[in-house]
């Protein structure tokens, strides 16, 4: 947690295809991020983790592929019908394709849940 007088983050640049097809779960994501990014005073850290449900094989049996960042990092998102791309502050980006499974949810720091 972060507390501090008129402290906010820097939202990340969004771009988002206005001839896309609506995502009931990629618009609620949006709505999120633009709620994280409008805390004020008292700014409590998340990670992000999006995700098809897709699983693989691992050594003594399977994973969920997901893919998790701390949200403070996000400095750019792309938002197309078919995927989303992340641009990230240490210069990563991770493109993932929307399935029909894709899901998302924050984890945030323990001082949220106090």
């Amino acid at each position: 947690m972060i507390r501090a007088d008129n402290i906010t983050f820097k939202p990340p640049m969004c771009m988002v295809d206005q001839n896309r097809e609506r995502n009931e779960e990629v618009d609620s994501l949006l709505d999120a991020l633009t709620e994280f990014f409008s805390q004020r005073n008292v700014v409590f850290l998340a990670d992000l983790t999006v995700s098809n449900n897709e699983w693989v094989k691992c050594d003594g049996g399977k994973k969920r592929k997901d893919f998790t960042f701390p949200l403070n990092s996000l400095v750019k998102l792309e938002v197309y019908s078919d995927k989303l791309i992340f641009s990230l502050l240490d210069g990563c980006v991770h493109e993932l394709v929307i399935g029909k499974d894709f899901f998302w949810f924050f984890e945030w720091e323990p001082a949220y849940y106090d």
